[in-house]
């Protein structure tokens, strides 16, 4: 899709951010062959390199706003095996967070190193075909599994997604939570987005 007004366009490339888990990678392979003589580690983590291989080879589709609506592509790393389509008449809010993840009896907890956009649409929109269930790790009140994905492999220019909003859907607006507290069972202490 050509960069304009009416559309923005993301595909899975390798980032900045994205480059330690393949220079683990490389490195514990040399590591496995050079002294511990084991093909294990390198099957191992050929498999888990799997998902970012076939994403960013591909270069397949990560995220598209458009006239039409906002499409969230498929994420293995995610666990996320089907593209999400999500007309603008069903959009109310496009949420930005970073999750703190604190496990039961955890004084503090570790910021999350990815960060997560979400969709969050209007009540009584119809169910979206995969993941319905709502999101624990996503502040919106009415954000589905299905209408998240974490931002990794891909970078998210905020400006070019502005500019498409405030000439497809200049009703809908964007929230940048930032870092939020997750505990067992979902995410909990965010602002009150109706003061706001």
């Amino acid at each position: 899709m050509p960069p304009g007004p009416s559309g923005y366009e993301e595909r899975y490339r390798l980032t900045r951010k994205d480059v330690a888990p393949p220079i683990v990678y490389v490195v514990l392979s040399v590591v496995s062959v050079i002294w511990l003589h084991s093909l294990v580690i390198i099957v191992v983590g050929g498999a888990a390199m799997l998902p970012y291989i076939i994403l960013i080879a591909g270069r397949r589709l990560a995220f598209r706003a458009d006239d039409t609506g906002i499409t969230l592509g498929i994420n293995p790393t995610g666990r996320k095996f089907y593209a999400t389509r999500i007309p603008w008449a069903d959009v109310e809010m496009i949420v930005l967070y970073t999750p703190r993840w604190h496990s039961r009896g955890e004084v503090a907890g570790s910021a999350g190193t990815r960060d997560y956009i979400g969709i969050q649409r209007r009540e009584g929109a119809p169910p979206l075909p995969h993941g319905n269930q709502s999101a624990l790790n996503c502040p919106g009140p009415r954000v589905a599994a299905g209408a998240t994905r974490d931002i990794t492999t891909w970078r998210l220019d905020r400006n070019r997604l502005a500019a498409v909003i405030a000439v497809v859907a200049p009703a809908v607006r964007i929230f940048d939570y930032g870092i939020i507290d997750v505990w067992p069972g979902g995410a909990q202490d965010l602002p009150d987005l109706e003061s706001q």
